[in-house]
């Protein structure tokens, strides 16, 4: 009789650790797969090497692609128009995505040029224009902290 008390309450300390380890181990995978999607958000050109070297396109690819589709939704912008006023050009330009977008800087034929006036900070939704010196051009490049988007005329 006691024995078999004794076997029970063994078997059931065991299930109890037993248990309580596969869920650590739930936990850490999650854990790693959370820590490899953020990575693929800041190291990008890291996992394009690493499936090029090991041959995993499927993977890094569809992170890639899952990291690209959120990225592009908290940041995006949206050249409306330019056009050309005296000895400038104006660049009507809109925030598309969910997140501010700062420290923009223009390039004209991959030349950074002058920014005679822009938005300090452009709030998601909302539309702001960027002046910069006149300069003819084929593409405008916009990059700001964390997008960059080019237009061609």
């Amino acid at each position: 009789m006691i024995g078999t008390l004794i076997l029970v309450a063994f078997l059931a300390v065991l299930v109890y650790f037993l248990f309580k380890g596969l869920i650590n181990i739930v936990k850490f995978l999650l854990f790693f797969m959370l820590l490899f999607i953020l990575m693929q958000f800041f190291f990008k050109d890291f996992f394009v090497d690493v499936s090029r070297v090991f041959n995993l396109p499927s993977i890094t690819g569809m992170i890639g692609a899952s990291a690209n589709y959120i990225t592009s939704k908290f940041f995006n912008l949206q050249i409306i128009s330019q056009n050309f006023y005296e000895d400038r050009l104006v660049i009507l330009v809109r925030n598309t995505g969910w997140l501010p977008l700062t420290s923009f800087e223009v390039y004209l034929d991959d030349e950074k040029v002058k920014i005679l006036e822009r938005p300090l900070v452009l709030l998601p939704q909302r539309t702001g224009v960027i002046e910069v010196e006149y300069k003819d051009f084929y593409k405008i490049k916009i990059v700001s902290n964390n997008v960059e988007i080019e237009y061609t005329r």
